[in-house]
């Protein structure tokens, strides 16, 4: 929770100052660079959260890895998280920019999990979406044969799960009720 309070006001200030500067494009696309490579680097993370190393050595690490693919106001805004012993939180700060980013946009991210790739139930359940939101959806599919049919829905704070694993296991809950009464014997 304080986690994300931290982060969030951060996020907030950033996204304010990349609209004053008009460079919001730039900054998201640079946040979602930051949040990827964090999740994809738990070093980076361990190295960022871990006091042994100095703030100055964190900042020429931040640097050697960022700056060249991010802008000049992202890479100073790296550095001031590392001044203020902010640091540990830059990917939720990321993950907070881009949360603000989409609602500026209208943007709703989705999550659908298929038992198999199915380009036309993707389709079909974005259009869904879209009509039901009003809102521009950013779909990313994933694959889990366990469903072993249909898919698993995730927007907003809305999930359905239309999958065959689910309404087998409904069924099976329902054997094991025992609905056989004993007096009819």
């Amino acid at each position: 929770m304080r986690e994300t309070r931290i982060a969030g006001r951060y996020a907030k200030a950033l996204f304010d100052l990349a609209l004053e500067q008009n460079s919001l494009e730039e900054i998201h696309k640079d946040m979602r660079l930051i949040y990827e490579v964090s999740l994809e680097n738990r070093d980076l993370l361990l190295l960022l959260k871990t006091p042994v190393v100095n703030t100055g050595k964190k900042k020429t690490i931040l640097r050697k890895v960022f700056a060249s693919n991010i802008t000049e106001l992202s890479m100073r805004f790296l550095e001031l998280m590392t001044q203020k012993g902010r640091e540990t939180y830059l990917r939720e700060i990321a993950h907070q920019f881009n949360l603000l980013y989409n609602h500026h946009h209208n943007i709703i991210e989705a999550q659908v999990t298929l038992a198999y790739e199915d380009e036309d139930i993707v389709a079909q359940l974005k259009k869904m979406i879209e009509e039901y939101t009003q809102a521009k959806v950013q779909i990313s599919t994933r694959v889990d044969e366990r469903l072993i049919g249909g898919f698993v829905l995730k927007f907003a704070d809305n999930q359905y799960d239309a999958s065959l694993q689910k309404k087998l296991k409904n069924i099976r809950a329902q054997f094991a009720d025992n609905l056989y009464l004993n007096k009819f014997r």
